[in-house]
């Protein structure tokens, strides 16, 4: 829809691409800004906020001190002990998607994480888009 929209402007503009760059690009960050609003922390609401608390945390600690052995940035193990809790306490489902570009620390690091959390599946969408 974008890149549609994007030639429309193009052409309007006679051709002037910083112009429809800047409108594309307003045009997703305001698409955002509404998403952003959408978002709420109630189980029933279509997209979920949710940031795992130190109570959280000490449940999973024996998880976060497996991960540490190849995952060195705390921050990225919060956020996956975050999937492991939202898909345990949270939706009550058997699995859940983490996506990620880090390849790095977390991508590389699948089989591994898949291992010690289980049901949380990585997905690169860079490697598998939609």
């Amino acid at each position: 829809m974008y890149i549609l929209v994007f030639f429309r402007k193009l052409i309007i503009n006679g051709g002037d691409i910083e112009a429809c760059s800047k409108f594309v690009e307003d045009s997703i960050n305001n698409a955002l800004l509404f998403l952003d609003e959408d978002v709420m922390e109630s189980p029933t609401s279509l997209i979920q906020k949710h940031c795992i608390t130190d109570v959280d945390i000490k449940e999973y600690k024996p998880k976060g001190k497996e991960l540490k052995q190849k995952i060195k940035n705390d921050s990225d193990i919060r956020i996956l002990l975050d999937s492991y809790y939202v898909k345990n306490k949270i939706i009550k489902k058997d699995a859940i998607c983490f996506v990620t570009t880090d390849k790095n620390d977390i991508v590389d690091e699948t089989e591994y994480i898949k291992g010690i959390l289980d049901g949380v599946h990585i997905r690169d969408p860079s490697v598998n888009p939609l």
